[in-house]
Parts: structure tokens; C-alpha cells; sequence
């Protein structure tokens, strides 16, 4: 990794929501050679969700919308971020990029979480790279901890966790003349251009 690109990780995730969105926005109106942007979102949202119902006596934010409202609050969050990145002229591809499951053994909730990010995905003109699928075959026996997709603290014991190997290319599920399986940087430059708005 470059050390540009380095400061620009370190300043990006340590930064306050609204400074990331104003350093995003603001990197994509002043490098208009951006070709791909990824995100991943949503899964904060549900862990406050989890905290805001922990509060005793009584629930507070987010836990009052009740768990399907904390959803429809996620997806018209997705939604102004991707028209927010839209409107800063960005005219490449945009891929949202899903979670995998913390247990194959039982993924509708994970699938549930992903919806937010599919539904404002496809109301956007996103694609869609399903971690859910990319991930499977890699969770041991179901279990990502085993697999290495989690942190581990201890011998079969994990934190949830950026995906801990490493980040791999998946393609999309989107309209077939989008789909991109990337392997290698010439595959995935290909990619970019097959897919770039004129």
C-alpha cells in the first residue's frame, strides 16, 4: 500500500461520521479519475440498535423505532449516501459490498441486515458484491470464527471484525453485463472500464 493512500486510510477511519462524509464528498469533487467506490454499512446501526435496548430500566434511541424501524432508518441513510455521492458529479461504479454471516449455520439474519444496503443499492444504481455468498464456502464447517473471517481472542473465541485475511474482490450480483469476477489488477481494470458511465 502506498503511503498516501496509508494517511488516507488512518485519517478516513478515524475521523467523525460527518467528517468522513465531507472528506469523501469532497475527495470525489476534487479527484474526478475515481473510477470505483465500495462501501459497507449498516451493521452499526444494528449494534447501537443492540445497546440502546440493553439501557435499563427502560430502552432509549434507537431501540424505540423497534427493530424493523432501526431498518428503515439504515436504508434511507444508504440512500442519501449514495444520491450525496452522486451529486458530487461521480459517474463510475459504486458497490455496495454485504456482510458475511458470523454463523453459516443460520443466515436470515444476515440477510435481514443486508437488506437495507441491497434495496438503497438497486434504488441507486449500485451493484451489489454479496459477502454472504463470497464468504460461504470459506466458513468452516459455518462457523466464520474458524475460518478466519473473525478475530480471534483465544482458541475458538472471536471478536466481530473487519474481515481479518484481508479484503477479497467478489463479483456482483447485479445485471449480468455488470458482473465482474476480478482476479488480478488487469481483470479488475477491465472491470472498470466495461462498467464506466459515459
Amino acid at each position: 500500500m502506498c503511503a498516501g493512500r496509508s494517511a488516507w486510510l488512518r485519517h478516513f477511519t478515524s475521523a467523525t461520521p460527518a467528517r468522513r462524509w465531507r472528506f469523501a464528498t469532497a475527495y470525489l469533487r476534487s479527484h474526478q479519475e475515481t473510477r470505483l467506490v465500495t462501501l459497507t454499512l449498516g451493521a452499526n446501526d444494528y449494534f447501537r440498535f443492540l445497546k440502546d435496548c440493553g439501557v435499563t430500566p427502560q430502552p432509549v434511541g434507537t431501540c424505540l423505532l423497534g427493530f424493523f424501524g432501526m431498518l428503515g432508518v439504515m436504508q434511507a441513510n444508504l440512500n442519501t449516501i449514495l444520491g450525496a455521492i452522486r451529486a458530487t458529479g461521480y459517474t463510475g461504479l459504486i458497490v455496495a459490498v454485504t456482510y458475511y454471516a458470523l454463523d453459516y449455520h443460520d443466515t436470515s439474519g444476515t440477510a435481514l441486515l443486508n437488506s437495507p444496503m441491497v434495496a438503497a443499492a438497486n434504488a441507486n444504481g449500485a451493484l451489489i458484491a454479496s459477502g454472504l455468498d463470497a464468504w460461504a464456502g470459506t466458513a468452516a464447517g459455518g462457523f466464520s470464527c474458524a475460518a478466519g473471517l473473525l478475530i480471534v481472542t483465544a482458541p475458538g473465541v472471536c471478536r466481530r471484525a473487519s474481515d481479518a485475511a484481508g479484503t477479497r474482490s467478489v463479483g456482483g450480483e447485479g445485471d449480468q453485463h455488470h458482473r465482474c469476477e476480478l482476479s488480478g489488477e488487469q481483470a479488475a481494470i477491465g472491470c472498470l472500464n466495461r462498467n464506466r458511465a459515459n
